[in-house]
């Protein structure tokens, strides 16, 4: 939970200096294994950014993995109990009745996700501002770099709106996939 109650400019900044290839821990690694002068650098080359910037999120499962713990908390016991009693394997329990229960949950937490991915800043200029070759860019630094950079203000405030757009599009859209709010059957 730690990188849930960091500000994830620090976060970015963290996962930057870490992965360094002059003095973070992966130049400190292949040192180790004798391989010094092959240090790759994470952040500078397309083929490995994508995924290194998606390997910094990972620690922000957290937060969804307690909405989950949570929800898996309010199932009555006796739910699990008369699965049992009607001889339902283990499997059976966690595809047919855990999760269609959380599937309320499991939608916000695909929300969160999703709109958290949308709005991404301060992480990804940080480590890599976009690049290389704009492998990590997205609205919010594109947004920034046409205000900032190129002062094109007309073209920013499209940018934003499109932003916005996307995003009630991918938030009805999930809740629609997943049948957000409705019962279970």
């Amino acid at each position: 939970m730690i990188p849930n109650i960091i500000p994830t400019a620090a976060t970015g900044l963290m996962f930057y200096l870490l992965q360094n290839p002059d003095l973070g821990i992966v130049k400190s690694i292949f040192v180790a294994l004798g391989k010094g002068d092959l240090t790759p650098n994470l952040f500078g080359n397309s083929s490995y950014t994508f995924i290194t910037v998606t390997c910094t999120w990972i620690f922000y499962s957290a937060f969804n993995t307690i909405l989950i713990m949570s929800e898996i908390g309010t199932i009555p016991t006796e739910v699990f109990e008369s699965a049992k009693v009607d001889g339902a394997s283990r499997f059976q329990v966690d595809v047919f009745i855990t999760l269609p229960m959380l599937r309320n949950i499991l939608t916000t937490c695909v929300i969160l996700a999703a709109v958290s991915m949308i709005s991404q800043f301060d992480i990804l200029y940080i480590t890599t501002k976009g690049g290389p070759d704009n492998t990590t860019l997205n609205l919010p630094i594109y947004l920034f770099k046409t205000a900032n950079l190129e002062m094109n203000y007309g073209l920013a405030n499209a940018i934003g709106v499109v932003q916005i757009i996307f995003g009630l599009f991918l938030v009805f859209s999930i809740g629609k996939i997943f049948k957000f709010g409705q019962k279970n059957e």
